[in-house]
């Protein structure tokens, strides 16, 4: 990269999950923190970054080159404090900010995994659906290919598993391939993936956001010259926040 640096900060808040990664634009993943506590972002995805950007040679001025972050949809205020702490960072240093949808980043991580890779072996066209939680029945998922894009007429989108219009388009989406899911929003799913896809639907347990999977793909967006207007860039929220009313409590 230009000016010797070599390093990119990878961030994702989406979900319950705060991770931090640091890479190389090698694509070599140098190391990396991740805590799966909710509601811990805002007091480690700071320290975490900090601590990963100590490692670089030089500091993170001297050798940064850009910030990689999972966009959503997900969690609205994990969003947000990953979305500030991302645009700030680019803006001191005049980096460039990348941006990979959350989903995307979980189908990633799936297909960079042992169990991933030997579900998958042999088939020729399966179908990843990676699910985050949405509250009640409700996931954000996107259908995705075997390498990891956006299947034909697929879009990212917000789920009702009850909804009978939400159910028809799993099922053409599916047509008669093998779908598996997972994520954090998917255990919830396995009883009405079982009743609208039978065995056709294979649940991944264990499947959570990492940082470190979206480094290739966000290196792959650099090179093209793709990256986020840091002075306007917003999450990709999906839906708009809605904030509830505190119970009385007596």
């Amino acid at each position: 990269m230009e000016n010797g640096k070599g390093y990119l900060l990878l961030i994702d808040s989406a979900t319950e999950v705060c991770s931090v990664a640091l890479g190389k634009t090698d694509g070599t993943v140098i190391d990396r923190r991740e805590e799966h506590t909710p509601n811990k972002h805002s007091e480690l995805l700071a320290l975490f970054a900090d601590e990963l950007l100590r490692e670089i040679p030089g500091g993170a001025r001297a050798g940064l080159s850009g910030v990689i972050i999972s966009e959503g949809p997900g969690s609205y205020t994990g969003l947000r404090i990953g979305a500030s702490f991302a645009k700030g960072l680019c803006w001191t240093l005049d980096i460039p900010l990348v941006v990979v949808p959350t989903t995307e980043a979980l189908a990633l991580g799936f297909l960079q995994t042992e169990e991933g890779r030997k579900l998958l072996s042999g088939l020729s066209d399966p179908l990843l659906l990676p699910m985050i939680d949405a509250r009640r029945m409700e996931v954000y998922t996107a259908a995705y290919t075997s390498d990891g894009f956006l299947a034909e007429g697929a879009e990212i989108r917000a789920l009702v598993l009850t909804d009978d219009e939400d159910r028809a388009y799993l099922r053409e989406i599916a047509t008669d391939r093998a779908v598996f899911f997972f994520g954090p929003g998917a255990e919830k799913a396995v009883p009405e993936m079982a009743e609208l896809l039978g065995a056709k639907a294979t649940f991944c347990p264990g499947i959570m956001a990492d940082a470190s999977s979206m480094l290739t793909r966000g290196l792959e967006k650099m090179q093209r010259g793709e990256r986020a207007d840091v002075g306007y860039w917003t999450p990709f929220y999906l839906k708009e926040f809605q904030a509830t009313t505190p119970k009385k409590k007596f």
